[in-house]
């Protein structure tokens, strides 16, 4: 936080799901000046209850110890309510819409990384025992993937709220038949012409039609598991 202030940047929002929300959390934002969306569980304490059962869209906080501070409840798409939790009071600059946008535009890039993470790249599937070696893996991974990535975004153009591309290129897929190519290319083996025309041919075969707003159901969620996909048993 302190190095994005020493870049000048001014306006800072941190979010979060409903794992993270405490009183103690909140007072470090509120002392550190800079704005949260929360997600709440709706259970959170007696107020939030309240705001919940009674199903009111929308209520603000006013503790001795706090700034105002406001409550949005809406329903998604599923028939469940979503309940925020921010400092972004100003009703008419920043809307119940818009706070719902930010938000689950923490599951859309940060969420899906971290499967991605795990699940394509098995970012916790390590080879090695020693610290060292895992240390090695973990950045190693993290770099072939970042450079993969770069590689897709070439290809697809940035994607830009409200107007996202038609087609993207299968992460899995790319990174599959790429990751071998991409270590060689950065020791030497192979040049980087014949690494970009490989990639392009990759990517070009593994396009997959863009279908925004798609809706999974979460049932089953949070039922444990016996063995974690693709971690090795201990």
């Amino acid at each position: 936080m302190y190095k994005m202030r020493a870049l000048g940047q001014k306006d800072i929002l941190f979010v979060y799901d409903r794992g993270y929300p405490s009183e103690k959390f909140i007072n470090q934002h509120i002392e550190l000046g800079v704005d949260f969306i929360f997600r709440l569980p709706r259970n959170f304490n007696n107020e939030v209850k309240k705001v919940y059962e009674q199903k009111i869209p929308e209520s603000f906080f006013l503790r001795e110890d706090w700034p105002l501070l406001r409550v949005v409840q809406f329903e998604l798409s599923s028939g469940k309510e979503e309940l925020l939790f921010t400092s972004l009071n100003d009703e008419k600059r920043f809307s119940q819409e818009m706070l719902s946008e930010v938000y689950h535009g923490r599951w859309s890039s940060m969420e899906e990384g971290y499967k991605r993470q795990k699940i394509t790249m098995q970012l916790e599937n390590f080879s090695g025992k020693t610290v060292t070696a895992i240390r090695q893996e973990y950045w190693a991974t993290l770099t072939v993937g970042n450079l993969i990535e770069m590689g897709c975004i070439e290809i697809e153009g940035h994607w830009i709220p409200g107007k996202i591309p038609e087609r993207h290129v299968n992460r899995s897929v790319i990174f599959g038949s790429m990751r071998d190519a991409t270590i060689e290319v950065i020791f030497g083996i192979i040049s980087p012409r014949e690494y970009q025309k490989k990639f392009k041919r990759s990517a070009q075969r593994s396009m997959l039609k863009v279908r925004p707003n798609r809706n999974y159901s979460r049932e089953g969620v949070g039922k444990p598991k016996n063995h974690h996909v693709y971690r090795r048993s201990c």
